[in-house]
């Protein structure tokens, strides 16, 4: 009986069987069909990150066709100042160590040994919703021995999630969940929505008690903040995140200031305790968790419209965000988790942490392409010269030289000495170091010595809306930055600072279409303004962008 039945039930399974097969809609293969095509179009770009024996390692990918790839920190804190990377096509490419986010858990490598690298579409992260598809490309527990990265697909399972940091780094802020296989090796590597767009870089995953194995939470770092922090990670530097320098609690489903730093910019832009934060950059903010989101996701310095309500009133204004960390403790954290140079081995000379730099040989070259021919050695040894007026019609004269630089206006003539402190002179009074500014200005033009000069990345200035390349120098207590137009590298203006809790002194640079002269619309610290009408520079050209000069 069992013989005559077998066959039987082999035919009514394999009938049954062909039946489901032929009912699968076909929108339903269209779909598998899209999602093998798209895995297929991102993998060329997922990068296998070892050590520089070959050991260890994670995942990354490629952003740029010059080479340019993001990982994670902790990928490439055990490899130092260089690593081996291997691609889908069955290659290993040498890399470098370009830049760090370390409190985002984000660091920038460049891929050499081809001239047109694969790079990933970069999606908007802002757009992901919960319940999108998500691919997830890596090399978990190291498995893809020919650098063809493993696959897992799930749904993007939360957004706009927060996962603490450790020893005040690898934070993940605003971060998406997914619930696509993120195991030990998938760090760094892409997080892709279903059309093959970037969205985020795996880093971490909620493990529980099962030990270091996949149960369905993992977290991204959103490709929104790493593509915001790339711009200054590409010039070599160790960029910190942002603080607003207040504190805040939720009440009534609002985030409700608690304290402001005194003497903070943000209480300089007028916060107050009690202000309830109604947005960040247009985003709407309903509660202290999600400000702490908001503006965990952006670089010190940065510059953003904060919107509030109180007493009924509304109310808005700009606060260029304070450092994270205190100076020195985000490098003291760099230097726990960074591999140290082996017994016997050769320092890594672009790695110069005093500088706050991930590559300073970068770093160098993009200061030298910013300043450019400003100036000539033979420029060094007299005195540059500013000829203009005032608002008021007023003669200026601004004489900046190696032994002194001067400043003549209506109100006096005023002085800066190179051999003192440069934070206690406040030259014109009140103005937050107007001559100082200008002082460093011509010392960074000549390359002279000064105690730190590094090139900072792109950042916005002087509105948020516009990005520009800027250039950061400390010396004698004095902090400035200058910016330049990111196409004609003119320069824009400056900032500059007497002290951490000083606010500052802002110059900004612009010419009227209708007239050949120069303006300068300053900013003094006391809140006072004025502009001058440039009608001369000697040198000729030396604020201009990189003049064509005949030797």
């Amino acid at each position: 009986m069992m013989r005559t039945l077998l066959p039987a039930i082999l035919i009514a399974t394999a009938n049954l069987a062909a039946r489901s097969v032929g009912a699968v809609p076909a929108e339903v293969q269209e779909i598998e069909r899209l999602r093998v095509a798209t895995i297929e179009e991102v993998t060329p770009c997922v990068v296998a990150v070892m050590e520089p024996g070959g050991d260890g390692g994670g995942s990354g990918v490629l952003v740029s066709p010059t080479g340019l790839a993001l990982t994670n920190f902790h990928v490439v804190a055990p490899c130092g100042a260089t690593m081996i990377c291997g691609l889908p096509d069955g290659r290993t490419y040498d890399a470098e160590l370009v830049g760090l986010d370390p409190t985002g858990d984000i660091a920038v490598i460049q891929l050499a040994g081809r001239d047109n690298f694969p790079a990933a579409r970069i999606g908007d992260s802002d757009q992901v919703r919960i319940g999108d598809e998500a691919i997830v490309l890596g090399n978990p527990f190291l498995l893809a021995t020919d650098f063809r990265p493993s696959v897992s697909c799930g749904i993007v399972s939360g957004v706009g999630r927060y996962q603490y940091p450790a020893d005040t780094i690898l934070e993940y802020a605003d971060c998406l969940q997914t619930d696509a296989a993120i195991n030990p090796g998938n760090s760094g590597g892409p997080l892709f929505d279903s059309s093959g767009e970037l969205i985020g870089i795996n880093g971490r995953a909620s493990f529980g008690e099962r030990g270091r194995v996949n149960v369905g939470v993992g977290y991204a770092v959103s490709i929104n903040q790493a593509m915001r922090f790339l711009p200054q990670m590409r010039v070599g530097r160790i960029v910190d995140h942002a603080s607003l320098e207040a504190t805040a609690v939720t009440l009534a489903g609002a985030a409700v200031i608690d304290q402001v730093e005194p003497r903070s910019a943000a209480a300089r832009a007028g916060l107050r305790s009690g202000d309830r934060v109604v947005a960040i950059d247009g985003r709407p903010i309903h509660s202290a968790n999600s400000l702490k989101n908001a503006i965990g996701v952006y670089p010190a310095g940065w510059v953003v419209a904060i919107d509030i309500k109180r007493g009924g009133e509304s109310h808005s204004m700009r606060v260029r965000l304070a450092s994270r960390h205190a100076e020195g403790e985000l490098i003291g954290a760099v230097t726990r988790q960074a591999r140290p140079t082996p017994a016997g081995g050769q320092k890594t000379p672009s790695l110069n942490l005093a500088l706050g730099l991930a590559n300073s040989s970068i770093n160098e070259r993009e200061l030298q392409r910013l300043l450019g021919r400003r100036s000539s050695p033979r420029e060094a040894g007299s005195p540059w010269e500013i000829g203009g007026e005032d608002s008021q019609g007023k003669p200026v004269v601004l004489l900046l030289g190696a032994g002194h630089s001067s400043l003549e206006v209506d109100r006096g003539k005023f002085f800066v000495e190179p051999a003192r402190p440069m934070d206690v002179q406040d030259a014109p009074p009140g103005s937050g170091g107007l001559l100082v500014g200008f002082d460093l200005l011509r010392r960074l033009l000549l390359r002279e010595p000064l105690d730190r000069s590094v090139a900072w990345g792109q950042t916005p200035w002087p509105i948020p809306e516009e990005l520009c390349d800027a250039v950061h120098v400390e010396h004698g207590g004095a902090v400035a930055q200058f910016y330049f137009d990111r196409q004609s590298s003119s320069l824009l203006g400056f900032e500059v600072w007497l002290g951490p809790t000083r606010p500052p002194c802002v110059v900004r640079l612009d010419r009227d279409a209708s007239e050949p002269a120069l303006r300068a619309h300053i900013e003094n610290a006391d809140g006072s303004v004025s502009t001058w009408r440039i009608d001369k520079q000697s040198p000729l050209g030396w604020l201009e962008a990189n003049p064509d000069r005949k030797e």
